[in-house]
C-alpha cells in the first residue's frame, strides 16, 4: 500500500511540475535567453507573426542529433510566443507522407530531403514567417548556424512584419553586385567570365532594396537613405559634389578604401603586382579633416595572424569595446589594410572602430606582396596604434565651397551660366544635420575568400563566417539605415570561443623569437656578403686558383654561414615547440581538472562523514 501511495505521490509530482518551466541560463553571454534586440523588434510589432516550424518528428529513423536540433528550435520558438504574448504565434507542423501538412511544406518552399541516400528516411526541417499574407521562408535549418538561430528567426520577423524595403545605394569599382559575363567575344578583346554577387551584398538584397550607382552620377536619388562606396575610382568632379552634397544634406555613408586589393588582382581587374590605390576621395577626406594614405599599407607583427603581418588579425583588444557595432565581435580579419589618421574638430567626432596593434607600421604599396620574411625585416614597428576604420558623426564642412563643378560632361558654358545664381549651384555648404561616415581601410574584408566558407546541408549550399567581418558590415548597414534592433542579436557570444591566454602567450613567443631570428639574418647577410667580397678581390690571372690564405677565409666564412642557418632553423623548431607544449598543457588541463575537482570533493565528502561519524 505504501508502494502504491509514493507512486502517486510521484506521479502527481511529475504532472505538475510539467507544466511549470523552471529555467537559468548560466552562460557569461546568456546565449539561451532573447536579447535586447529581439525583445525591441517583437515589442514593435503592429501585427501578429505566425512561426511555422515544419518538422517530422513522427519519423523514427531521424539521427538523434536532427531531434535535439528540433528541440531546441522549439525551445527558442517558445521564448518568442511566451515574450511576445499573443503577437507571436508559434505552430509546429509533422509533414508525413501524403498529409495536409506536407502539401502546404511544399507550397511554402520548405522540401524533404532525403538522409543517406536511396532508401534513407526523409527530413523536414524548415521554418516559415507569415504576417499580413506576406511570408519568409528557411528551407533548411542547418545545425551548423545554430549560433545564429536567433538573428535568423528576428530578422524573418522583421521582414514580414516590415515588407517596405529600405534603398541603398552602392557606387564601386569592383563586381560587388555581380556582373553578367559576354557570350559573344569581339576578336581580339577579352572575354568577361559572369561573376555573382558578394555575399554580403547578395545578403543585403534580402532586407533592403539595392541601387547601382554609377560612378559619374550627377545627383543621388532623394530616397537613397545609405550610400555604400567600395574602391571607388575615377569618380567624376560631379559624382564627387553629389555625394558630398548628400552626406551634407543628412544622407549616410559607408565607405570602402584600399591602398592594395587582393579581390581586384584575383579578379583580373588590375596588375597584382603593382598598388590597388588611385581612390580620388582625397577632396571629400581632406575637407572633413580625415587622410587616406594609399601610398603604404599596415603590417602588423603584433597581429594574429602570425604566417603574414600583412594580413590583420584583429580581435577584442583591437576593436572598439565601448560601441555597439563592435563590441561584442572576437575576430576580424583584414588583408593588406591601409589606415586613416585624423584631426578632430568641435563639430565632427572621430571614433575609432578597428585598430592595430602597438607593433605595427607601414610598409610600401609596391612591397606588400614580399615574401613575409623580409616584410618583418624592412617593417619599422611604430609606438602608437593606426585606425584602420573610424566613424565620423557632427556638422561637416562641403568639399566645394564655390558650389557645383561647371560646364560637367555634358553641359555647356551657356547652362552653367544659368545655373550660377542659383541655390542648387551654390549648394550646402555644411551639415543640415549631424553627418554620419564610416570608413574602412580595406576592401578585401568583403570578399568571401576572406570571410566567409561554403557549405552544403541537403543539398542546399550556404555560407558560414568564419570571421565575423560580414557581421561588422551588416552591423553598420544596420545601424546606418536606421534598424539597430538586429546588430545585439548578431553580435552576440559565441559558442566557441577563442583562448585568449593561450594567443597572449603564443604572439609573446614569438615576438621574442623573432628578434632572435632577425639578428641571425642580418648576420648570415653580412656572412654572404664578406664571402662574395673575398671572392671578387682575386687577381685577374688567377681565375678559380685562390691563395692558401683566401681559401682559409673562405672556408670559415662558409662554415659561418652554414651555423647560422642552422641556428636559424633552431629558432624555428623552438618557436614550435613552445606553442605545442602550450597547447598539450592547455590539453593537459583541460582534461585533468575536473576529475581532480570531482576527486578532491569525493575526499572532502569522505573525511565530512568520517568526522561526523567519530563524533
Amino acid at each position: 500500500m505504501g508502494f502504491l501511495l509514493v507512486l502517486g505521490i510521484m506521479i502527481s509530482v511529475n504532472v505538475i511540475l510539467s507544466n511549470v518551466r523552471l529555467k537559468a541560463d548560466l552562460t557569461e553571454e546568456e546565449l539561451y535567453t532573447l536579447s535586447d534586440g529581439t525583445r525591441s523588434a517583437v515589442d514593435g510589432l503592429q501585427n501578429i507573426v505566425t512561426l511555422k516550424l515544419y518538422f517530422n518528428r513522427s519519423s523514427r529513423e531521424l539521427p538523434m542529433f536532427i531531434k535535439g536540433v528540433a528541440t531546441r528550435v522549439e525551445d527558442l520558438l517558445g521564448e518568442y510566443e511566451r515574450y511576445g504574448r499573443g503577437r507571436i504565434v508559434v505552430e509546429t507542423c509533422d509533414p508525413e507522407p501524403d498529409s495536409e501538412a506536407e502539401d502546404w511544406a511544399r507550397r511554402y518552399g520548405v522540401m524533404g530531403q532525403r538522409l543517406g541516400g536511396m532508401g534513407g528516411p526523409v527530413l523536414y526541417l524548415g521554418l516559415v514567417a507569415e504576417a499580413g499574407g506576406t511570408h519568409a521562408t528557411i528551407p533548411v535549418l542547418d545545425p551548423r548556424m545554430e549560433d545564429l538561430l536567433e538573428y535568423t528567426i528576428t530578422r524573418m520577423i522583421l521582414r514580414v512584419a516590415n515588407p517596405v524595403k529600405q534603398v541603398i545605394g552602392v557606387m564601386s569599382s569592383l563586381p560587388v553586385l555581380g556582373r553578367e559575363g559576354n557570350p559573344y567575344v569581339i576578336p581580339g578583346q577579352p572575354r568577361i567570365e559572369p561573376q555573382q554577387p558578394w555575399f554580403v551584398f547578395g545578403d543585403l538584397r534580402q532586407d533592403y532594396e539595392v541601387k547601382p550607382i554609377a560612378a559619374d552620377v550627377a545627383e543621388i536619388d532623394p530616397d537613397v537613405s545609405l550610400l555604400i562606396l567600395v574602391q571607388p575610382k575615377n569618380l567624376s568632379d560631379n559624382a564627387l559634389y553629389a555625394i558630398d552634397q548628400f552626406v551634407l544634406r543628412g544622407g549616410r555613408l559607408f565607405a570602402f578604401l584600399d591602398p592594395v586589393s587582393v579581390a581586384e588582382a584575383e579578379l583580373g581587374l588590375s596588375n597584382p603586382y603593382s598598388p590597388g590605390g588611385e581612390s580620388n576621395m582625397a577632396r571629400l577626406l581632406a575637407a572633413w579633416g580625415i587622410e587616406f594614405d594609399e601610398q603604404n599599407a599596415v603590417a602588423d607583427i603584433g597581429s594574429e595572424y602570425q604566417e603574414h603581418p600583412m594580413v590583420l588579425g584583429l580581435r577584442k583588444g583591437n576593436l572598439n569595446k565601448n560601441d555597439p557595432i563592435t563590441s561584442r565581435l572576437e575576430l576580424m580579419v583584414l588583408p593588406i589594410a591601409g589606415t586613416f589618421s585624423f584631426s578632430e574638430t568641435a563639430e565632427a567626432m572621430v571614433t575609432p572602430l578597428l585598430q592595430t596593434s602597438d607593433q605595427a607600421g607601414k610598409i610600401s604599396s609596391m612591397m606588400a606582396r614580399m615574401d613575409p620574411a623580409r616584410i618583418r625585416e624592412e617593417q619599422e614597428s611604430g609606438s602608437k596604434r593606426l585606425t584602420v576604420a573610424l566613424r565620423l558623426h557632427g556638422k561637416l564642412k562641403t568639399a566645394f565651397p564655390d558650389g557645383k563643378p561647371k560646364e560637367a560632361e555634358g553641359e555647356s558654358a551657356e547652362d552653367a551660366a544659368k545655373e550660377a545664381g542659383t541655390q542648387e549651384a551654390a549648394g550646402l555648404k555644411e551639415s543640415v544635420e549631424n553627418s554620419m561616415v564610416v570608413l574602412v581601410a580595406d576592401t578585401d574584408m568583403l570578399f568571401d575568400r576572406f570571410s566567409l566558407q561554403q557549405m552544403n546541408f541537403m543539398g542546399f549550399v550556404g555560407y558560414q563566417p568564419w570571421n565575423d567581418n560580414s557581421v561588422f558590415f551588416m552591423n553598420i548597414v544596420e545601424q546606418m539605415a536606421g534598424g539597430s534592433d538586429l546588430v545585439s542579436i548578431r553580435t552576440r557570444g559565441k559558442i566557441e570561443r577563442p583562448f585568449e591566454v593561450v594567443l597572449d602567450r603564443e604572439k609573446k613567443a614569438q615576438q621574442q623569437w623573432l628578434e632572435r631570428q632577425k639578428s641571425l639574418q642580418e648576420k648570415l647577410r653580412e656572412t654572404q656578403q664578406k664571402l662574395s667580397e673575398l671572392q671578387a678581390r682575386q687577381d685577374a690571372g688567377q681565375k678559380v686558383i685562390f691563395t692558401a690564405e683566401q681559401e682559409k677565409a673562405i672556408e670559415e666564412y662558409r662554415q659561418q654561414e652554414l651555423e647560422t642557418r642552422k641556428e636559424l632553423k633552431l629558432v624555428g623548431r623552438k618557436l614550435r615547440e613552445d606553442i605545442e607544449r602550450l597547447g598539450t598543457l592547455v590539453k593537459g588541463l583541460n582534461i585533468l581538472i575536473m576529475p581532480a575537482v570531482i576527486s578532491l570533493l569525493g575526499v572532502a565528502f569522505w573525511f565530512a562523514r568520517k568526522t561526523r561519524a567519530k563524533s
